[in-house]
């Protein structure tokens, strides 16, 4: 992954939080331990630095390598030993940085609350890049005042003409896992296919669906590659009530599912909430209608 989108004041901003935030504490996961990262130093015979690390039991977390012929410095972070990110600054005073960019650390200090005070920290950025529709979203946070750190998350998002998320790639801090999703939309802005995967180069999961001319879901159709959740649903409407009804290929047995529907007027615009409930999770979809019908956002 790549912040192609980022300005370079937001670049400074990620790599300040994210070795503020998760090079110098403990993290907060089990699987980190409770010690904090090292940092290492190679220099090169004139004194000047040409890399910087800092390395978790064994596992590199931040890698710096030092360009001075071009006059960068290449950045690579890692979370769970593999590389989730890297990009090029250039090589700044610290002088110069400050003026782009006050260090997170500073910040924090300067809204005058003491260390003990401060529950947790959190820092989002967000880029979009107007003409192509590419939206890139990062956020790191701590707990306390920089005493255990919480993984980095990265969002990729395009957007099509009009304004449907029709592409995503994420890097799930949580799990240490990276997620791609693809989705199209008809003339009407119904989703009729998504797909998505994760850990993988290629989609396993695909879900289709057909809508009727009041752009109410018919029937849809969802099924992966190893087999399991493969299923047809169908959907029937009564007043403000949808019952669905799902199939599943590998062990055919019909499951009836009710879910309610609430029609909203907000000025003028309608608001139609559609909240399921099933033997698995809930799942909640909004619509939103203008004077003629037309669906703005869903």
């Amino acid at each position: 992954m790549t912040l192609a989108y980022f300005s370079e004041k937001h670049k400074i901003a990620f790599a300040d939080a994210f070795e503020a935030m998760t090079c110098n504490v403990p993290s907060s996961t089990k699987t980190d331990y409770k010690e904090p990262a090292l940092e290492e130093k190679n220099f090169d015979e004139d004194g000047r630095l040409l890399e910087r690390r800092f390395v978790h039991y064994g596992n590199p977390r931040l890698v710096e390598r030092y360009d001075y012929n071009k006059g960068i410095v290449h950045k690579s972070f890692y979370e769970f030993g593999r590389e989730i990110l890297q990009f090029s600054l250039p090589l700044y005073s610290e002088q110069e940085l400050r003026a782009k960019h006050i260090p997170i650390k500073e910040r924090v200090q300067n809204l005058g609350f003491a260390p003990e005070q401060v529950a947790e920290i959190s820092l989002k950025i967000k880029s979009t890049d107007k003409i192509g529709g590419i939206q890139q979203e990062t956020w790191h946070g701590c707990e306390g005042y920089f005493e255990k750190a919480h993984r980095t998350n990265i969002d990729n998002i395009a957007c099509d003409e009009r304004d449907n998320i029709c592409a995503i790639e994420e890097y799930v801090s949580s799990w240490g896992e990276q997620r791609i999703e693809y989705r199209t939309f008809d003339a009407r802005n119904n989703r009729i296919f998504q797909a998505h995967s994760w850990q993988e180069d290629t989609l396993s999961s695909i879900e289709v669906s057909v809508y009727d001319e009041q752009n109410r879901v018919m029937q849809r159709i969802d099924t992966n590659r190893y087999g399991d959740s493969r299923g047809l649903t169908y959907y029937t409407y009564k007043g403000d009530e949808v019952i669905r009804t799902k199939m599943y290929l590998h062990n055919p047995k019909e499951i009836a599912e009710e879910s309610r529907k609430l029609i909203e007027k907000i000025g003028d615009k309608t608001d139609e909430t559609i909240c399921t409930e099933d033997d698995h999770r809930g799942k909640k979809e909004v619509t939103t209608f203008d004077l003629t019908g037309k669906i703005i956002k869903k």
